[in-house]
């Protein structure tokens, strides 16, 4: 992960320009697990000296008060790497930005650019203002990337991503994010500051100051060298990810819908807005990775028509055990073998397993219980494409007859999850029951 790179990079920095007199020792998950509010958890710790320094995200702060970092994430203002790379090398700036952190009881030591955040929807691309209304996204806590969200009618959580309760999420390339990615809507940057807890910080001798702010100087300059958006976005279209671009009416909808945070954040920091401005004005034209579908993948989706009602009824297979035994898939037969229930209906799609050995899982997941499951479906001529967010975006294709009775039989193309879905959704006719 970037942010972890940045650390060990740092802590290597440390070593080498101290002799070995200095040691910086990463603590990986310093703040345990089950925590929702990672960032402000791993803050107090700094703030209560558990930690002596330690590199979270710049939004995480107005969760604790500090104020000064909001104009990093003034909706779709910083839209560049080369912009990021202004700020963060601008010490006057940077000095503005990280002033709020005194009042915390930490000391701020640098700024690193990480990567532009983007939106991936889980079930299609967001690209309109209208994507998000009602919806629920994705977001690390963070009161500015929510009330970003708020005006375009989202909901934020920090749960981890479920596609059966949230639209999509806000990330960057580097994470390989699920679903489909809108490369020309750059919300803001992530930017990472470098903190220490203030006492400690103050007995450090001045020889041991320099060489924490030179190596935090070296590290700056190579995540700078690092941080490429189109590239990030190649390593994501090669890993068989997709991205597509708003139209410029989109991205206006996106603009005007969030221009009155925009505005606000302007009014509460005036001088560091109007600086951020002025670095932009000497930028050139952000870079956007090119637009990517993976090989062989399904069509677009689209809304469902006349043929997605055709097929519109309920459809039943079991899987002995047996079945499992001569596709050589035994090892599946415990949480798999069953009767399978599929319910089309214009355009979606709910499967359920009635277990003759014991259920997937002991905890029902959102929506249904744990042997449920639903999507999407499409019909393209004689090709039928499933679509599972709730199976970590699962795509299935397959070619279709319908029989006279109205039994389909599906003859298996591909699937995201792997050739195994040949025998679980293929290999039985679905005979239609209602």
């Amino acid at each position: 992960m970037p942010n972890a790179d940045e650390i060990s990079h740092f802590a290597d920095t440390v070593k080498s320009l101290s002799g070995g007199e200095i040691t910086v020792k990463p603590k990986w998950h310093a703040d345990g697990d089950g925590h929702l509010d990672w960032d402000q958890q791993v803050a107090a710790m700094v703030q209560k000296g558990e930690l002596d320094l330690a590199l979270g995200p710049t939004w995480a702060w107005d969760m604790l008060g500090v104020k000064s970092f909001e104009p990093l994430q003034s909706p779709f203002l910083i839209d560049s790497d080369a912009l990021v790379a202004a700020i963060v090398s601008d010490s006057d700036l940077t000095g503005k930005l990280m002033a709020g952190m005194s009042d915390a009881g930490v000391v701020g030591i640098a700024l690193w650019p990480e990567g532009l955040r983007h939106p991936f929807g889980f079930d299609g691309p967001l690209l309109a203002a209208e994507d998000y209304r009602g919806k629920t996204i994705r977001s690390p806590e963070s009161a500015a990337t929510t009330a970003m969200l708020k005006a375009l009618g989202a909901k934020t959580t920090a749960e981890d991503p479920d596609a059966t309760t949230m639209v999509g999420i806000q990330s960057e390339y580097a994470y390989s994010p699920n679903g489909t990615g809108a490369a020309n809507v750059t919300f803001f940057p992530k930017v990472n500051v470098l903190y220490a807890n203030a006492d400690s910080y103050g007995k450090l001798d001045h020889a041991a100051k320099q060489v924490l702010a030179a190596a935090a100087a070296e590290t700056q300059k190579w995540a700078i060298d690092r941080t490429d958006d189109a590239a990030a976005g190649k390593d994501f279209c090669d890993d068989d990810g997709t991205l597509v671009l708003a139209s410029k009416d989109q991205l206006t909808g996106l603009h005007s819908a969030t221009k009155p945070v925009a505005d606000t954040v302007k009014a509460a920091h005036p001088d560091v807005i109007a600086a951020i401005e002025g670095l932009k004005d000497d930028q050139p034209a952000p870079v956007y990775a090119t637009t990517c579908t993976p090989a062989g993948a399904a069509p677009s989706a689209h809304a469902p028509g006349p043929a997605e009602a055709a097929i519109s009824g309920t459809y039943r297979f079991t899987l002995t055990p047996k079945d499992f035994q001569k596709a050589g898939l035994a090892s599946q037969i415990h949480n798999n073998a069953g009767v399978w229930t599929f319910t089309l209906e214009n355009g979606t799609v709910h499967s359920r397993l009635d277990p003759s050995e014991r259920e997937f899982s002991p905890v029902a997941g959102p929506g249904g219980s744990a042997d449920e499951g639903a999507g999407t479906y499409q019909v393209d001529g004689a090709n039928l494409t499933m679509r599972f967010p709730s199976f970590d975006n699962e795509v299935d294709r397959f070619t279709f007859t319908v029989a006279p009775d109205g039994d389909l039989t599906l003859k298996f193309l591909d699937s995201t999850s792997g050739p195994g879905i040949e025998f679980f959704m293929a290999s039985k006719v679905w005979e239609r029951i209602t």
